[in-house]
């Protein structure tokens, strides 16, 4: 898949079948590994397989099953990782990314580095916007390659993220979509973090929960 001359490839891994992309420039081979939730080994062989070098490592949020791999990654690559700094308590305890629910305990060992909201991400000439998007957790971010969206938890396909776990909020996350993702082109290819792509022109016209009476519940 390609968006504007960066090529997008998606591989699910962890417990739950997280999207996990690479975000791959065609020229230098060098890439962006947004969400490694699991399957360290996965994405490494992937990488070999398609003679991709792994650039950074950027996060959506700080759940268990977005950020599983990182520790492995790093540990062989000596890579950096990035994620919004109201995030990175999360990634760091247990109790609050939810490894512990699954008796993992996991949390990540290297140095943070915090995205800042006011400069894209630069990689290989090309320019990243980083948008924040509170409600699934307080630190969870989209980012924005023009002509696609790497939504996390934030938007699904027909669905949101969850909010009811602990920092979640509701009413800031349909706040955040409305504000933040409804706006762009109906043209835009969103990648979410579980399940089928979609677009934005889908989800404003068919996403039950940006309606003005959205479902009591919802699923991912």
């Amino acid at each position: 898949m390609n968006g504007r001359n960066l090529n997008i490839h998606p591989l699910k891994v962890g417990l739950i079948e997280t999207n996990c992309y690479l975000i791959a420039d065609p020229a230098s081979r060098n890439a962006l590994c947004i969400d490694p939730g699991g399957d360290a080994g996965k994405i490494l062989n992937y990488c070999k397989k398609n003679q991709l070098t792994i650039d950074r490592i950027l996060l959506t949020h700080g759940h268990y099953d977005h950020i599983g791999a990182v520790n492995a990654i790093v540990d062989l690559l000596d890579v950096a990782v990035w994620i919004h700094m109201d995030d990175v308590n999360m990634a760091m305890q247990p109790k609050l990314n939810l490894s512990a629910l699954f008796s993992i305990h996991y949390q990540i060992d290297t140095y943070l580095n915090y995205l800042d909201l006011k400069q894209p991400v630069r990689f290989c000439g090309h320019e990243i916007q980083i948008l924040h998007t509170p409600g699934h957790t307080a630190g969870s971010v989209c980012f924005l390659g023009g002509s696609f969206l790497i939504s996390g938890d934030t938007l699904f396909r027909n669905s949101i993220g969850r909010t009811d776990f602990p920092g979640s909020d509701s009413e800031l996350l349909i706040r955040s979509i409305k504000h933040r993702l409804m706006p762009l082109p109906d043209s835009v290819s969103v990648y979410p973090g579980h399940g089928m792509t979609t677009t934005i022109g889908h989800e404003r016209k068919m996403n039950p929960f940006l309606s003005e009476e959205p479902p009591m519940e919802n699923y991912i």
